[in-house]
């Protein structure tokens, strides 16, 4: 399969709001972080079930990240998508403090790889066995 799926509207590298919408797709479509656990620090309740002072609760990124209630067509990868409300940073007093950093690497990042080889094929892909800090053991890529 390619990189960027086939129908994905071209991305011009050189266009910074066009860089800067491809990378928030890449954040929102496959966020590094999936799951995150918090202590609830009184009692509360969350859409109707109630949850006691320190229990846990699992907050899910990614599925967040694929709300329909949130993101047209939420499973396809669309490098135009805007806005992009997407939750891979976090939100509120856990926002990661990185995030800016983060956006800026990778813009910069995908901008050379994209203009040394604009078009790119997935070979093989094969991720690391964990379900909370996602990644690849092993990503080979061609031109296509």
């Amino acid at each position: 399969p390619s990189w960027i799926p086939a129908g994905s509207p071209a991305v011009d590298v050189e266009d910074d709001a066009a860089l800067a919408l491809l990378v928030e797709e890449l954040l929102r479509h496959d966020s590094p972080l999936h799951l995150f656990e918090r202590t609830a620090t009184a009692d509360l309740e969350i859409d109707g079930r109630p949850v006691a002072e320190g229990e846990r609760v699992h907050v899910l990124l990614g599925a967040a990240n694929r709300d329909p209630a949130v993101f047209a067509e939420p499973d396809r990868f669309d490098p135009r998508r805007d806005p992009n409300p997407h939750l891979a940073f976090g939100l509120g007093i856990h926002f990661c403090i990185g995030a800016p950093l983060a956006r800026l690497e990778l813009q910069q990042s995908v901008r050379a790889l994209l203009r040394r080889h604009p078009r790119l094929e997935v070979v093989e892909a094969v991720r690391r066995p964990t379900f909370v800090l996602r990644g690849f053991e092993r990503l080979v890529l061609a031109d296509a």
